[in-house]
């Protein structure tokens, strides 16, 4: 279990500034045909509140008695930047999985401020309460990062 992140609660007084919540979402995309094999990428995306959070944006909900401090967002299957958090090697595009690295900027004018919060990407799939190897590696990542 881990305490919660110091920055946290600066985190999210900033971001009731923004309307809507959006940040940039940088990934690796795997290019095995070019030199290097990977390139970057930037979109923006939607924060959908933490993961576990009873925040109505909340996408991803986890347990009702868990919280944490990770960053949430919603994106479609076919999305390009899937395969991006999914990270080399990880096909199913449906399945649960990742390890992708990725980092994530939000800029708050009112206050003068840039997050940038890089670490690990993780898709949460249909999947993700059965025993498939993408699912328990989701399980496993995320055990570590919610409290109780």
């Amino acid at each position: 279990m881990s305490a919660p992140a110091l920055w946290a609660p600066f985190l999210h007084t900033h971001l009731t500034h923004l309307t809507p919540p959006t940040f940039t979402l940088s990934t690796l995309h795997h290019t095995p045909s070019l030199t290097p094999p990977y390139s970057p990428r930037a979109r923006t995306c939607v924060f959908r509140g933490m993961f576990g959070s009873d925040d109505p944006r909340s996408a991803a909900k986890g347990p009702q008695t868990a919280s944490s401090d990770l960053l949430t967002f919603t994106t479609d299957v076919r999305s390009a930047k899937v395969p991006d958090l999914l990270g080399p090697g990880q096909e199913d595009r449906r399945a649960s999985g990742g390890g992708g690295r990725v980092e994530l900027v939000f800029w708050v004018k009112e206050v003068n401020m840039q997050w940038r919060i890089r670490g690990d990407g993780w898709v949460l799939g249909p999947d993700v309460g059965g025993r498939g190897e993408g699912a328990e590696a989701v399980k496993a990542a995320l055990k570590g990062r919610l409290r109780e």
